[in-house]
């Protein structure tokens, strides 16, 4: 059974991550009727293809920052000394270095590739496109800085006051957008300005909840790397295919409805995968949390107690996603079409396969979390590569034939196959039988969540 001290961990995790949950759905359910009622349909479709690579690079930290934290965690064990301060200065000085690269690069494509004619757009100009895509993609590379500061704040065993303050800061950015739009009538450049700002702040803020826990960033743009650093990047590059993948797929969707389609049908397919993605909230409330406390747990001899933690948390979030999946299929239609004022279509078939999608993949990637939280990713990322870029290709096969059910369907498949590929390669690493795991899962947890629901209570009262 797991010990007091990682079940405290976990439960704060968890805690901060439904706060992080309830931000998002604020967005999710804000966001979309906010830009309708200040923009035309056409246009907001237009930013949602506009802003799919900073999404994109916001996912992306090539997979050194994820590499970088779970060495970080393996380093410190909750203590920090001399050598982690060391490693630590090393790791953040060496992604903000990094970063100013990535956005070098992008400022070259961007003076010589007309945005708007490469995306076909109608309402944004050549210029504004160009000004709006190098401020998301700042925006985004911040963010992933931030990053690397929550892997600090991992170290010191205050994962949960990072996520927290994480969303916060989403919340701000949140009422900042909105009054730009609403009360000013904001244009594109103009949000994306305002989300530059909000996001500037997040690593700053960061930065001195870490020096007060003796973990100071000690940023360094002079810094060399140092042969452990090559080691990382390394894991990083086979980390960087996970989000690479799920960029395929989340990302690569909206832009192969815009181009096969039109700007109309990828707000179609945008709004119907963000309010089924509600379920892939939930699942987050358990990931993040026991991604990080799995990788403090990676002696050979802690293997039983991993796997009652992945089983017990798998079934948690399984069941608690269920509920809202059952929840969306009663009321998902009248909810959309009030989210959306009734400007964008309600698409029944489509709603019913992302919300099927987003459960397995909440399946696996709970199943994942202790290969992924121990740098034992490899042939994990390697396959959702592979798998993604078929079933886009099969997007794309199916769209011009079926319509937008058949990105939903493409979708859907991706994450069953994803799931079988997970917890078959659980059976290597932690001996966990694919018959012990579904039937952990598919168990009610009715003794955890009376566990919870006390350890709560007691919080609230206390």
């Amino acid at each position: 059974m797991p010990d007091q001290n990682t079940t405290s961990r976990i439960v704060k995790g968890s805690g901060a991550q439904a706060l992080t949950f309830g931000v998002r759905l604020a967005e999710q359910f804000l966001l979309v009727p906010i830009f309708l009622a200040a923009w035309s349909t056409e246009l907001y479709g237009e930013w949602l293809i506009l802003t799919a690579v900073p999404i994109y690079l916001s996912l992306s930290d090539m997979g050194f920052v994820t590499a970088g934290s779970n060495e970080l965690a393996r380093r410190s064990e909750g203590r920090v000394n001399d050598a982690v301060r060391n490693f630590y200065r090393a790791y953040v000085s060496i992604f903000l270095q990094w970063s100013l690269v990535i956005f070098a690069c992008v400022l070259g494509v961007v003076a010589i590739l007309p945005l708007s004619d490469a995306f076909n757009l109608n309402l944004i100009s050549n210029g504004e496109a160009a000004q709006v895509f190098l401020i998301l993609v700042a925006s985004a590379l911040l963010s992933q800085n931030g990053l690397t500061l929550i892997a600090g704040m991992r170290a010191t065993g205050s994962f949960h006051v990072a996520i927290s303050m994480r969303a916060v800061f989403g919340l701000v950015k949140l009422a900042v957008v909105a009054f730009v739009l609403l009360a000013l009538g904001g244009r594109p450049s103009e949000v994306a300005i305002a989300t530059f700002v909000v996001q500037l702040l997040e690593p700053l803020v960061l930065g001195v909840l870490l020096s007060r826990r003796g973990l100071a960033p000690g940023w360094n743009l002079l810094r060399k790397p140092q042969p452990e650093m090559w080691h990382l990047l390394g894991l990083g590059l086979g980390f960087m295919l996970m989000p690479v993948a799920q960029a395929v797929v989340l990302q690569g969707m909206v832009l192969l409805m815009g181009s096969v389609l039109g700007a109309t049908a990828a707000a179609i397919y945008a709004t119907h995968r963000t309010l089924t993605r509600t379920t892939a909230q939930i699942t987050q409330l358990g990931v993040s949390p026991l991604r990080a406390e799995l990788g403090l747990q990676q002696a050979e001899q802690k293997r039983e107690q991993v796997r009652a933690l992945l089983i017990r948390a798998t079934a948690l979030t399984f069941w608690a996603s269920l509920t809202v999946a059952a929840c969306l299929m009663v009321v998902g239609k009248p909810l959309y079409e009030t989210w959306t004022h009734g400007e964008i279509a309600f698409h029944a078939l489509l709603f019913g396969l992302l919300l099927g999608a987003t459960l397995l993949e909440g399946l696996w990637r709970m199943a994942a979390t202790f290969r992924l939280g121990s740098n034992r990713h490899g042939p994990l990322a390697r396959g959702y590569m592979a798998i993604s870029i078929v079933g886009v290709g099969m997007a794309w096969l199916l769209v011009e034939q079926t319509g937008l059910w058949g990105a939903g369907l493409s979708v859907m498949l991706i994450d069953a196959a994803m799931l079988a590929i997970v917890v078959s390669l659980n059976r290597g690493v932690l001996n966990l039988r694919v018959r012990d795991f579904l039937l952990g899962t598919l168990r009610f947890p009715a003794r955890d969540i009376v566990i919870l629901l006390r350890r709560v209570g007691k919080r609230v009262t206390g």
